[in-house]
């Protein structure tokens, strides 16, 4: 099985959620769980699945206000 680390990288640059955020704190925990999920049913799964994830990061981190607005300060990406 795949070793996946907790902290993400994009670009060799070191991406982390903001530790005094609790719904980034939860959504990087549920991302991580995501990936173990697929890597015990399918390690070569799990591994595009963390790619996609990666790669979805990128695209909100090079254009963030590309995103559809939810509400008055979130937009949304929905990864596929």
């Amino acid at each position: 099985m795949p070793n996946f680390e907790p902290s993400w990288h994009v670009d060799d640059r070191p991406l982390a959620f903001h530790p005094e955020a609790e719904a980034e704190a939860e959504a990087e925990a549920e991302a991580l769980a995501a990936v173990e999920w697929y890597a015990h049913r399918n390690p070569a799964i799990a591994v595009r699945f963390r790619e996609e994830l990666e790669a979805a990061m990128r695209w909100i981190i090079i254009l963030p206000k590309l995103w559809p607005l939810i509400d008055l300060e979130h937009r949304s990406y929905v990864m596929r």
